[in-house]
């Protein structure tokens, strides 16, 4: 991605995510279930992509992000408001204490959401062209939810989410796999986590060279 100085973002991915239509087979028993998700997913990218957050480049201060997102939490009375209504339920008990102890998981969620997002555009750069050396038809995928694939004009990679496997989100905060695929040939798996440098992902990638 090099060719113009020109990056594939979070912005790009984002927005690449949100245009991404669901699939639905009209004979498949889950179709309207699927269907009737689909617009509240996107309302979870869409707050993830609206995170005021400092940076997202390489050199993040991850406590600096944190504290961005857990002001941002604190500070949505929307949000709380909202916990109330639910804790009003008997199924509660009527106490919002259940809710309460989520709120830190939540915060959790929403940092571990952006430092993904961050990973991907990062990997994004470093792989597209070490991977188009070996098969101009190679794509990858992130943890079975985000496909990638690389194109010839900016900017440079094009992204879909996997909405099936959209709850795979949620799972993502030690790390994540990273799938090598041609067509719907799986050519190499790779673990990844977010103590990895640039260096160290394109070495990974380089010792299943001989898989791609």
């Amino acid at each position: 991605m090099k060719e113009t100085g020109i990056t594939y973002n979070k912005e790009n991915l984002l927005e690449d995510l949100l245009t991404t239509p669901i699939r639905t087979n009209n004979q498949d028993i889950n179709n309207e279930k699927a269907s009737r998700d689909y617009p509240l997913k996107l309302k979870v990218i869409q707050l993830l992509r609206n995170l005021k957050t400092p940076y997202d480049d390489k050199d993040n201060n991850e406590e600096d992000v944190k504290k961005t997102i857990e002001n941002l939490v604190e500070n949505d009375e929307t949000l709380f408001g909202y916990t109330f209504y639910v804790a009003s339920n008997p199924i509660f008990d009527y106490t919002w204490s259940y809710l309460r102890t989520q709120m830190d998981s939540y915060k959790n969620f929403l940092f571990n959401a952006h430092r993904f997002f961050a990973f991907i555009c990062r990997d994004i750069q470093i792989l597209r062209p070490i991977l188009l050396a070996h098969d101009p038809n190679i794509y990858i995928v992130f943890d079975d939810m985000i496909k990638v694939e690389f194109m010839k004009t900016v900017p440079y990679a094009k992204a879909y989410m996997l909405w099936e496997n959209f709850s795979n989100i949620t799972q993502i905060g030690n790390g994540y796999r990273l799938s090598i695929k041609v067509k719907e040939s799986t050519r190499a798996v790779c673990g990844c986590t977010y103590n990895d440098t640039a260096k160290q992902l394109s070495d990974k990638i380089e010792k299943l060279s001989y898989y791609l």
